[in-house]
């Protein structure tokens, strides 16, 4: 049984499931088997089945789930992993990274973008001539950033300005990350590279 999350946001999730009781019997174990998708993937599940009795279930159940790793859903096309996915965000906070590339273009070598997450998963930065600031969901290779919040300086030249622009409107589709040798790549929903970072400091 499939039921949509009418209004995703925070946890708790609130949802119903509708089902035909009259296929129960009274007095049987029942077990029930959460997963969370988004599209073809799967994000969350419960690893062992709840055991309940649905027709006379708790009001309401609780359901906690744990991060699945984007395992590809039965019946979609698996994508190939990824060389040096790490297994802990740690890998990437507290490093403060330099954009080297936006989308696919290379930024500018007098302009720096970029990007700071602390433990909190607090986020900061440069665009390029404002500071910003943000916050940040990690859960294993899947992030997101939420709006950032940023002064308005004027850039000294209409290319910095774009660079800025560009960087801000990349971060707003974020979805994955990824850590090579090379440095930080950020990637959008359909995993293309949106930004690419090399570590300043630590």
């Amino acid at each position: 049984m499939r039921a949509p999350i009418g209004s995703p946001g925070q946890v708790p999730l609130t949802f119903a499931l509708n089902f035909d009781d009259l296929a129960l019997t009274a007095g049987n174990a029942h077990g029930l088997h959460a997963e969370i998708t988004a599209g073809n993937e799967l994000w969350f599940h419960t690893p062992e089945p709840y055991r309940l009795d649905p027709l006379a279930p708790a009001t309401p159940v609780v359901v906690v789930t744990t991060f699945a790793g984007r395992i590809v859903a039965p019946g979609a096309a698996a994508q190939p992993e990824e060389a040096g996915v790490p297994a802990a965000a740690d890998d990437i906070v507290g490093i403060t990274w330099r954009a080297t590339h936006v989308g696919a273009n290379p930024t500018l070598p007098d302009v720096d973008s970029t990007l700071l997450i602390d433990a909190e998963r607090r986020v900061g930065g440069r665009g390029g001539c404002n500071s910003y600031f943000a916050q940040a969901e990690i859960a294993g290779s899947a992030i997101r950033f939420s709006a950032a919040a940023a002064t308005r300086m004027a850039c000294l030249s209409n290319d910095a300005n774009a660079q800025e622009v560009a960087f801000f409107a990349a971060l707003d589709t974020v979805r994955y990350w990824r850590l090579t040798a090379e440095g930080l790549t950020l990637l959008d929903a359909a995993e293309n590279e949106v930004l690419r970072f090399v570590a300043m400091t630590r």
